[in-house]
């Protein structure tokens, strides 16, 4: 079986993960995989924006996807800056730190990412 992928490697050990919990057998099958577990297919397209959600998952993975979602397009946005992230999630910079542990979040893979887009042209200085 192939299965497109366009994340980033962090997101594909996240699904491989939730996908040998889900599997009831020695081999990972597509029904196992996201469009099935909570996240679409067009949701894992690695824009860095979720087009839509599962709503047969329970409301607390609904909820900690959601949230995991707007941490990256804020980080995304600010290039891993903490206080300019914070502040416009309208948390301190404490709450932040402690929801991107819990998301697995890494402020550096922002900044480079920053940079890396910066050097090809593709960040705006508007």
């Amino acid at each position: 079986m192939s299965y497109p992928w366009q994340g980033n490697v962090r997101e594909l050990g996240n699904v491989i993960e939730r996908a040998i919990l889900r599997t009831s057998g020695p081999v990972i099958r597509e029904v196992d995989l996201p469009g099935h577990s909570g996240v679409s297919k067009e949701a894992v397209n690695g824009n860095g924006r979720h087009a839509s959600y599962d709503y047969e998952v329970p409301l607390k993975e609904y909820l900690r996807r959601a949230e995991k979602d707007y941490l990256t397009h804020v980080l995304r946005k600010y290039r891993g800056g903490i206080n300019l992230s914070a502040k416009h999630s309208l948390v301190d910079a404490a709450t932040l730190h402690r929801k991107m542990k819990l998301h697995g979040l890494r402020r550096e893979e922002y900044r480079l990412r920053g940079k890396m887009d910066a050097a090809e042209g593709l960040v705006s200085n508007a």
